[in-house]
């Protein structure tokens, strides 16, 4: 009898690692379904930030270029700061494409280099000064724009400053 006892807890006990066994199953669906989304995620991320990239690299280009021709010879003849700014702020956006995902600034001040002091009226204070041009880049990512799982994701802030003396037109100083 007892070995009748001891038969039965071992066919009940083999019953349950079986079960353990069958249940091992659908554990590769499980962790795919938790890896996946994190997975895609970070796809998603790392293709937002080397077009980011692309972008920054292709502004840089453009912009000291746009800086150099524009800036010293402005189209339309305005040679005010805000005609000169708005001049560059177009023809960036034309050599950039104009994609949706891209908006541009450009900035300009007037004034004497850095570490220099004004001393006062002086002949010399009569010639133009040195005029700074600050570009501005602000990209919002293209697939992440409303969020991702619920975070917002705030757009990325790429900045070039030039100087351009306009006695040497052409030349970023």
């Amino acid at each position: 009898m007892r070995s009748d006892r001891q038969f039965g807890l071992k066919s009940q006990v083999a019953r349950v690692l079986r079960r353990g066994r069958v249940s091992e199953v659908g554990q590769a669906a499980v962790e795919l379904a938790v890896c996946l989304p994190v997975m895609l995620a970070l796809a998603v991320i790392s293709v937002d930030l080397l077009v980011y990239l692309g972008d920054c690299a292709r502004f840089d280009r453009v912009s000291a270029q746009e800086v150099a021709v524009v800036a010293t010879a402005p189209a339309g003849g305005s040679y005010s700061p805000e005609g000169s700014a708005a001049s560059v702020k177009a023809a960036i956006a034309e050599g950039m494409g104009q994609p949706e995902r891209l908006s541009y600034q450009v900035s300009v001040s007037q004034g004497m280099r850095t570490g220099e002091k004004d001393e006062g009226f002086s002949l010399i204070s009569l010639a133009p000064q040195l005029t700074t041009y600050t570009c501005t880049m602000e990209s919002s990512p293209w697939p992440l724009s409303h969020g991702l799982f619920g975070v917002e994701v705030s757009g990325l802030t790429h900045r070039r400053s030039y100087v351009v003396d306009p006695y040497r037109p052409g030349i970023v100083a």
